[in-house]
């Protein structure tokens, strides 16, 4: 469900998701424009991961989302059959790609590693 700025939109079924292996929906405000995922959404310090230069966005714009795979994995197991149709049309747009078999991601990921200066 989406609605309108400062709205909230409902994604999934279930309590609001959290760590761990539960979860089973996530509440995202509208406007939101960061949803970090998993363990490392619901837990990361904003601030400091501003500060060392992990996320280069203002730190109110994130919103954990909790377990989103398996609420994906929820999501495809009880699509309706429009749904399952939809969920196939983007597979068919998707392509996995190995970045760590790809030279200059390798070396761009290396050079990129070392957290800015606090100082």
């Amino acid at each position: 469900m989406r609605g309108g700025a400062g709205e909230t939109a409902v994604i999934g079924s279930g309590d609001r998701g959290g760590g761990g292996t539960g979860g089973g929906s996530c509440l995202l405000p509208i406007d939101a424009e960061e949803a970090l995922a998993g363990a490392f959404g619901n837990y990361i310090n904003r601030s400091s991961a501003r500060r060392i230069g992990l996320i280069d966005f203002p730190p109110e714009k994130i919103v954990p989302a909790g377990n989103t795979a398996l609420l994906g994995a929820k999501m495809a197991l009880l699509a309706t059959r429009s749904e399952r149709t939809d969920i196939e049309h983007i597979r068919s747009l998707t392509q996995h790609l190995s970045l760590n078999e790809d030279p200059a991601f390798v070396n761009r990921f290396v050079e990129n590693m070392a957290f800015q200066s606090t100082a």
